[in-house]
């Protein structure tokens, strides 16, 4: 997989209000604090990468098919993390599930059954997923 070169920073204004669902207060419609979403979002450049979900098995966790996922191949994968994982060279998310010496890749949909790590598997974690991103309006 080749790397893109580090983008330029773009800091864009945040508004320093929080709001529940509407606009901001018109009297803080200027505001110095800055966001640069490449800061903010991916902590180690060299080792994030971006890729679409294509599937349901992890809508309980706020994961859609075509929702796209930032992951951190430095982050160690830890009990609960949902990662993205290769099994038998088919790629899928996943949250890691370890219990009694056993580790398994448990969908977040009933539909899906866990997957057992066995000996006779070729299965690698690819990265930890940090960030869903998903489009409201186009």
């Amino acid at each position: 997989m080749q790397l893109a070169p580090s983008p330029t920073p773009l800091s864009l204004p945040i508004y320093d209000c929080h709001i529940s669902a509407g606009f901001p207060s018109p009297a803080s419609d200027w505001s110095s604090i800055t966001l640069d979403l490449n800061r903010y979002l991916i902590h180690n450049p060299a080792a994030t990468f971006f890729i679409y979900a294509s599937d349901d098995s992890m809508n309980a966790s706020g994961i859609f098919d075509g929702y796209l996922l930032i992951v951190d191949r430095s982050l160690p994968p830890k009990h609960h993390s949902i990662v993205l994982a290769s099994v038998n060279n088919d790629v899928i998310t996943r949250c890691l599930f370890r219990k009694n010496g056993k580790t398994f890749l448990m969908a977040n949909n009933p539909l899906f059954s866990p997957t057992e790590f066995i000996d006779s598997m070729d299965v690698s974690i690819l990265g930890v997923l940090t960030y869903v991103i998903h489009i409201l309006h186009r």
